[in-house]
């Protein structure tokens, strides 16, 4: 930084959306609004693989509670859904490491593929609950 103070400012989008950012000039212009979103809206690959292992590690801890709080229950449809969960996060976790194609576009697609397969196996997840807790009454 060349010294120079930052501040926020109440006429742009962008320095109100992002207040948590230290490195909001005095004057927001057009060419460095364009510059900013850029670099907002890149692909890090480490935050891709963070959320991979983010949201992977919740499902499995939704399936681990269920066992535990259920443990007179035939968990293993339950154990078959947390294979296929460590199966995604092995898949997901074997293309981040081997990219095809244009970045950005590939790891955007690989964010895509994580959420549709894991919300198709939260929705799995909330039918065999459903089921073997219907089975008890």
């Amino acid at each position: 930084m060349s010294g120079q103070e930052f501040q926020f400012t109440e006429n742009c989008y962008l320095c109100s959306a992002n207040a948590w950012k230290k490195t909001i000039p005095l004057e927001c212009n057009p060419a460095w609004l364009k510059k900013t979103e850029q670099i907002l809206h890149t692909m890090n690959l480490r935050d891709i693989k963070k959320d991979i292992e983010f949201f992977i590690e919740e499902f499995l801890d939704d399936c681990a509670l269920f066992i535990g709080l259920n443990p007179e229950k035939n968990s293993d449809e339950i154990n078959k859904i947390i294979d296929e969960a460590v199966d995604l996060y092995n898949e997901l976790k074997d293309k981040i490491n081997h990219p095809e194609g244009t970045k950005r576009s590939y790891y955007n697609g690989i964010r895509k593929e994580l959420f549709d397969r894991l919300d198709a196996l939260s929705e799995k997840l909330s039918e065999t609950i459903t089921r073997l807790t219907s089975e008890e009454k």
